[in-house]
Order: C-alpha cells, then structure tokens, then sequence
C-alpha cells in the first residue's frame, strides 16, 4: 500500500481524477467502481468538466456504485445512484445507462447481488476502483469484521455509518439498518485500487492503517494484500503519520 501525501483536498480530488482520466485513455472500456460520501465530491467536481468537454472519450466505460441502501423506504432522491447520477453522471454528460447500481428495492438481495458481479465480470472486470475510507476503518459497506474474501451482498450498517449518510435523509431514524455492497473479495480483484482520505476527522483511522497489518478488524488493512493499492491524503488526514 503506497501512501501519498498531498498538499490538501483540491490537491487530493485535481491527482485522483487524473489518475481515473489516465485509466480511460488506457483503457476506453474500462469498468470503474466509485465511492459516494463527502470525500469523493472535489474529485467528481474536477473530474465531471474534464469529461463534459471530451478532453477524455468516457463514454465506452461501465461506472459501478460501490454500494447502496436497501430497504422499499428509501426514496430515490436518497439513493446512491441518484447521488452519483446527479453529483457525477450528468455534469460529466455521460449517459445514465453506463452506470451500474445494485437496487435498493430488491426483493431477494443474494440475487441481485450475483446480477451485479456477473455485470461486472460482463464489464471485463473492474479496472479502477475509487474508494473512501470511514471512520472506523470501513470500506464501502463493509464494516469491521466483513471477510477479507466477501463477495457482493447483504451488509448490516452500523450506527457510526449510518450516522454519517444521515444528510441524506430527513432523520436518523429514516436511514435503513442494511446495505448491499461489492465485498473485500471483490474489491480486491480490480486491478488498481486508489482510496482517498482528507481532512483532520480522518487522521485517526488514517494512523491506525498506516500501522496496521492486514486485518479483518479494519476493513481498509486488508487492501495491503493488493500489489497496486495508493492512499491519496491531504496534510491534515496524514498529521498522524
């Protein structure tokens, strides 16, 4: 796992979308996983214009949402896939069918979840997966504890997670207590994994992956078992380095 530290969250979001910009030009058909959250925002913010203005042909590559909500509450303006549709998707001027999300409605979450792995293996497999990183070491929905070879599917959220989606939704109570989400074993498998952490909040969690070894326990250690994993930080994410 490289770490790089860089001046602060615009430096972080302006490297990242050149790193998913380099990945397209390499591959067009490339199939790449993004995060939602308040972290990946600058990045689709200076990536969204660049695309828009076909400084880079993104429309042949498959975009796939880490994770969603489930549960037949949840109203679509709450949704992952509207989050990225509106924050990402459409300033960018791609096409809503080139994204893939799991679906929040779901009747029988093992079968959507092995729909979406096949889609994925169907996209060529993930090339690129962008990545966060929670608080308490999560990464996507897998909370502490997740299998380092879990595959999509049924996730339990817990209160910290759920705490920090709130602004989604119009109370606490309204955030479901499940997820589906791509697994460890998943994630392991794209072929470059690039997670980024900015701001002071994330300092801790972040120390705590520096110095840990791969362990279940902290979802985001077990990514020191890929061979081209990078932790983009800011100054302030990394003051505990």
């Amino acid at each position: 796992m490289n770490l790089l530290v860089l001046p602060d969250a615009a430096h972080v979001a302006r490297y990242v979308s050149s790193l998913v910009q380099s990945t397209i030009r390499t591959c067009p058909t490339a199939a790449i996983a993004l995060p939602t959250g308040k972290t990946p925002l600058p990045i689709y913010a200076a990536l969204a214009p660049r695309l828009a203005a076909r400084k880079v042909d993104a429309s042949g590559v498959s975009w796939f949402a880490l994770d969603e909500f489930l549960g037949k509450e949840v109203p679509p303006e709450a949704t992952f896939r509207h989050f990225l549709l509106t924050r990402f998707i459409e300033p960018a001027g791609l096409s809503p069918e080139r994204l893939f999300t799991l679906c929040s409605a779901s009747d029988d979450p093992a079968a959507e979840a092995a729909r979406y792995e096949s889609a994925i293996r169907d996209a060529g497999g993930l090339a690129l997966a962008l990545l966060g990183l929670g608080g308490n070491g999560h990464i996507a929905f897998n909370e502490p504890g997740s299998p380092r070879d879990g595959r999509t599917g049924l996730r339990p959220l817990t209160e910290s997670t759920r705490q920090a989606n709130q602004y989604l939704f119009t109370s606490a109570s309204a955030v479901p207590q499940l997820g589906l989400s791509m697994g460890i074993g998943t994630l392991l498998e794209a072929r470059r994994i690039v997670m980024a952490a900015t701001g002071s909040g994330k300092a801790d969690i972040v120390a705590r992956l520096a110095a840990s070894e791969p362990d279940e326990a902290l979802p985001a250690s077990l990514l020191k078992r890929h061979l081209d994993c990078t932790v983009v930080l800011d100054e302030e994410a990394a003051a505990g380095l």
